[in-house]
């Protein structure tokens, strides 16, 4: 059996880049986040489009993976969840999707990552088949040839005291590869990544990850190596190449027996393609790992040498998804900017109440009240909407070299010591006590 919901399942649980839906409510706090859409619903947490709140008016979007209420008090599944943060705040890569924080908030553990403005290669895959219309050679290469630079620098990865950490990711699929608007490619979703210092123990006989993206020895005995996750991404290029699932069957039963013992056709019987891509396929989607390429870096640079033939840029990436996905990216856009103007509207309406309630007091207890009323609300105020004008700079002038200025200056300073002088004079001697000083 498998551990998730399916395919359906897996592309709301990687919504890192998808859009927030229309209906979600106002914004709810969470810490210093504010969650003001639904991104989706995975197995054991549910994620959100926040925005991240600062000092001087500091915004940031990011997407917030929560534990479910339900699960938060099952240790297994805290635990699984744990790993993959620990693991995602480990990873540094231009193409992998990075890790802000890892919390927790009222009981309730999270993810904070960045937002990414574009789409997943699944939604590319059902435009793509929707329109009959392959994607272009140098699309596939340069998007797969970046997606397998962010695998192996999560492959290659060593702890602090310079031991190999072993992840394998189990789950590359075209849900979980992510396209930018300006053309870069993003690995998401390390929660069913294998790592050697993983606290939560996988469960015997318990497949993890999608059939359709598994590899024959991830689908028959779950021993798997950086060869399993280069399998995967032999078949998402196939995908891409070709616009349909290599294993694509009625069920996931049937599926894995297609896997294991039917036949992989390679990408020239299903369109004309380079004789070196060809076989670079179908290396990639050999059985016997040993027959594979031995790591993700050496099939991209495999790939990158057919690149260097004909060159393709993340700007073609980016025109790609202009041309087929400029209204989904307006409409999200116009939804994010509404839900922006809303926060910001609550926040100037809490600086106005706090502003009202001590406009009476002295100056130094404004402060005081100022700050105990910011700690007790939930949503801070934001400075963002004080308007802010040019700062002129007032320059400093060289007083003159002749004035009379010093002349009246002197006589004043002679009068306060004549004055001084005549005070003491007339003030009696007193005798200090014992022990003390006279200043």
């Amino acid at each position: 059996m498998t551990d998730r919901d399916g395919p359906k399942a897996q592309a709301r649980s990687s919504p890192e880049g998808a859009g927030p839906e229309a209906t979600t409510p106002a914004f709810v706090a969470f810490g210093k986040y504010q969650l003001f859409a639904s991104l989706g619903r995975g197995g054991m947490a549910d994620v959100y489009l926040a925005v991240a709140r600062g000092p001087l008016g500091f915004r940031k979007l990011a997407v917030v993976k929560q534990v479910r209420a339900q699960h938060a008090a099952n240790p297994q599944f805290v635990e699984l969840f744990l790993d993959e943060a620990r693991l995602s705040a480990r990873l540094n890569h231009p193409n992998i999707v990075h890790t802000y924080e890892v919390g927790e908030h009222d009981g309730a553990y999270f993810i904070a990552m960045e937002y990414l403005a574009g789409v997943s290669l699944d939604r590319v895959l059902r435009r793509v088949r929707r329109s009959r219309r392959p994607l272009d050679e140098g699309f596939c290469l340069r998007v797969v040839t970046d997606a397998l630079s962010g695998l192996e620098h999560a492959h290659t990865l060593r702890d602090y005291d310079g031991s190999p950490l072993g992840i394998v990711h189990r789950d590359v699929s075209p849900h979980n590869v992510l396209v930018t608007y300006d053309g870069r490619t993003k690995l998401c979703d390390f929660g069913l990544a294998k790592a050697k210092h993983a606290q939560s123990v996988t469960e015997v006989g318990v497949l993890k990850g999608k059939v359709a993206y598994m590899s024959p020895e991830q689908a028959t005995s779950g021993q798997v190596d950086a060869r399993s996750d280069v399998f995967a991404m032999g078949l998402v290029l196939w995908e891409l190449l070709v616009g349909e699932p290599l294993l694509s069957a009625s069920s996931a039963g049937h599926t894995l027996e297609k896997l294991v013992s039917g036949p992989i056709p390679r990408v020239s019987t299903r369109r004309p393609v380079d004789s070196a891509l060809d076989g670079l396929v179908a290396r990639a989607l050999e059985r016997r790992p040993e027959d594979r390429f031995a790591s993700a870096g050496e099939m991209r640079d495999a790939l990158e040498g057919i690149l260097l033939r004909r060159p393709y840029r993340h700007t073609d990436v980016a025109r790609v998804l202009a041309e087929g996905f400029r209204d989904a990216r307006e409409q999200v856009e116009q939804k994010i900017s509404a839900h922006m103007g809303m926060i910001e509207a609550a926040a100037e309406g809490s600086e106005r109440r706090v502003k009202a309630k001590d406009t009476a007091l002295p100056p130094t207890t404004q402060l005081s009240r100022l700050s105990e009323s910011l700690s007790g609300v939930s949503t801070v105020s934001s400075i963002a909407s004080i308007p802010r004008g040019p700062v002129e700079s007032v320059p400093l002038r060289a007083p003159p070299r002749s004035s009379v200025l010093p002349w009246v200056l002197g006589l004043v300073l002679l009068g306060v010591v004549a004055v001084t002088a005549v005070v003491v004079a007339l003030v009696p001697s007193t005798s200090a006590p014992p022990g003390a000083r006279v200043p």
